[in-house]
């Protein structure tokens, strides 16, 4: 038996873990999505932090708006990432309004509008 490569080992796991998910009801994923933003909420690393890096979800994936809107309630910075189509990599932003300063991007993901947001210029800004 041959070995399986890494890349395809995860991309079957991905999968398998996607259609576990959407068979979730939407009350289970909605209750799912709670108990992940508790648990996040009392990580000390969490609790100690001034800033945070986070990412909004897309699909079936975990909810992150409900935590990134815990991370701005609580008074802490948020950065997320945004595709820079030009490099093909991820540029981050400080978010301080979810509302008013995200928007559909790649793939439908919301991420930061860069007319409004403040461009991080390496880990020292944080």
């Amino acid at each position: 038996m041959q070995p399986v490569a890494p890349a395809t080992l995860k991309q079957a796991i991905r999968k398998q873990t996607q259609a576990l998910r959407e068979r979730l009801s939407p009350e289970q994923r909605a209750a799912c999505d709670a108990a992940i933003v508790q648990r996040l909420l009392q990580l000390p690393e969490y609790r100690q932090a001034d800033a945070v890096l986070g990412y909004m979800n897309f699909g079936t994936e975990f909810a992150s708006e409900l935590w990134a809107a815990q991370v701005l309630a609580a008074g802490k910075r948020l950065a997320l990432p945004k595709v820079n189509r030009h490099t093909n990599r991820l540029d981050l932003y400080w978010v301080e309004d979810a509302e008013s300063q995200l928007a559909p991007g790649l793939w439908g993901i919301r991420e930061p509008v860069v007319e409004r947001c403040k461009r991080l210029s390496g880990l020292n800004e944080v």
